[in-house]
């Protein structure tokens, strides 16, 4: 609405979109159906007739860049690091300094350190813009920061699990970008992750492939590895962006006790249960008598992009200030009651850009087949804890799709062997605390290419630095060579 509203000189109201049913569960159609739009509102303004546009066109996902300087104590403790990340927007850049923001919440690791120096660069590129694949920065420059805290681990001798519950502590630096829960229930869950999986045992098993320099022969089965990664999901865009602050959403009660949300999202039937469960807990309704604004967005408020997962984290709690208010006037005030609210109205003061409600941590056991060079997951294990976790099952089932899209996106292929032990276990441990959830769908992602990541270090005996990989990757790295 904003990019025709904008080439038309027409105010944002006069602007009326029919939501269709659409499927890019990564963003990865955000820029071109407004290029499209506005072409065509032009066209149908100066012929006076109705257009349709239907075209084809590349897609182009940013590439990340991360290099890490990290300075370390004789007894392997880290001291001081220096990062830069480069990100390629293609032809001309979007949300530029949203995306500096998330690639630096990305960026901060969870070990403490005595200085810290970061620093993100945005270039362009004679490309087509980037699609953003659910990402604008955090899942990428998260996964070198956990793929770079493993080989630091690697380097000092130490098994991955031990290295990071020795090192992790909470960090002022961290603090100033995200909001976390506490450090010493990541150190728990690592723990615990570490004992269920047999990580020390299996990660020496695997280290003792360094003692055959044919490990990689089709005649010798030695190319395993396992990899571990922690991390905490953020939802949405930052606090300090105006398309969070402007967002808007509202709820009307009608003498029938019928609810009805108003909001321009078009929600997924794992979001619309977890909104109808905040309804029903806070108005104590039937969930059959929750309904949205359809059709159009003539009646519709503006709830911003439906992206990075808002309506997880942001949309409940706007949802929820929504029923607390209407609860209060319910027998004071006749029917219909309805109450808005813009996601300015529930920030808070000086809060840091993000605020993550939740931990993860994952291992990886795969290996690399020695006669195809592809490299196969044998097991995967996630254990999470959150503050609130609406529906743990539905939870599961969306991390179990999530980890299987990113692994075949690094080609990595699930091998589910018959007899075999699930090959992706997911625990979920809910604090059940009075707070709004936030999504750990980016975090998964960059957890999963840094756990695999390692793993194919340990694997191939040799730093794997980049993800996806091929085969040709497979063959540069066992003969050596690091070429960018």
């Amino acid at each position: 609405r904003d990019t025709v509203a904008s080439v038309c000189n027409r105010t944002q109201k006069s602007v009326i979109v029919y939501p269709q049913e659409h499927f890019s569960p990564k963003d990865e159609k955000l820029v071109l159906p407004s290029v499209l739009a506005a072409i065509a509102a032009l066209a149908t303004k100066k012929f006076n007739q109705p257009v349709e546009l239907i075209t084809t066109f590349p897609t182009f996902k940013s590439g990340v860049t991360v290099r890490r300087k990290t300075r370390l104590s004789s007894k392997g403790k880290p001291l001081s690091e220096e990062v830069k990340a480069t990100i390629d927007q293609g032809a001309f850049p979007l949300f530029s300094q949203e995306l500096m923001v998330q690639a630096m919440a990305g960026l901060i690791p969870l070990y403490q350190l005595e200085a810290f120096s970061g620093e993100v660069e945005i270039v362009t590129s004679p490309s087509y813009p980037a699609h953003f694949f659910g990402d604008l920065g955090y899942s990428s420059t998260l996964f070198s920061t956990e793929a770079h805290t493993s080989a630091l681990a690697s380097a000092t001798q130490m098994v991955s699990t031990n290295w990071r519950t020795k090192y992790y502590e909470e960090s002022k630096e961290r603090e100033k970008f995200i909001e976390t829960l506490p450090i010493a229930k990541l150190r728990d869950l690592i723990g615990e992750t570490g004992t269920a999986t047999d990580f020390s045992r299996h990660s020496a098993v695997y280290s003792l492939q360094k003692r055959s320099k044919q490990h990689l022969s089709p005649f010798f089965n030695y190319s395993r590895g396992i990899g571990m990664a922690c991390a905490g999901g953020v939802s949405g865009l930052s606090f300090s962006s105006d398309l969070h602050s402007a967002s808007k959403l509202g709820v009307t009660l009608d003498a029938n006790n019928e609810v009805t949300i108003n909001t321009s999202y078009y929600p997924s039937q794992k979001i619309f249960s977890l909104w109808r469960s905040v309804v029903v807990k806070e108005l104590s309704l039937e969930k059959e008598t929750i309904i949205f604004v359809e059709n159009d967005t003539s009646q519709m408020v503006d709830t911003g992009p439906e992206v990075l997962s808002l309506d997880v984290g942001r949309s409940v709690a706007m949802l929820t200030h929504c029923c607390q208010a209407i609860k209060r006037k319910q027998f004071q005030e006749p029917l219909p009651i309805s109450e808005a609210v813009s996601a300015k109205m529930i920030n808070t003061g000086s809060a840091p850009p993000f605020s993550s409600k939740n931990w993860g941590c994952i291992v990886i056991q795969l290996e690399v087949n020695t006669m195809t060079l592809e490299v196969e997951a044998r097991q995967l294990w996630g254990h999470f804890v959150f503050c609130n976790a609406y529906d743990k099952e539905m939870l599961k089932t969306k991390f179990k799709h999530i980890i299987n899209a990113t692994l075949y996106e690094n080609n990595i292929i699930p091998r589910y062997r018959k007899g075999a032990p699930p090959l992706i276990e997911i625990e979920i441990e809910n604090l059940n605390q009075e707070t709004f959830p936030s999504s750990a769908s980016s975090a998964i992602r960059a957890m999963v290419m840094a756990a695999a990541s390692a793993a194919l270090s340990q694997a191939l005996q040799f730093d794997v630095n980049a993800m996806p990989v091929t085969a040709t990757d497979i063959m540069r790295y066992i003969r050596g060579s690091d070429e960018d």
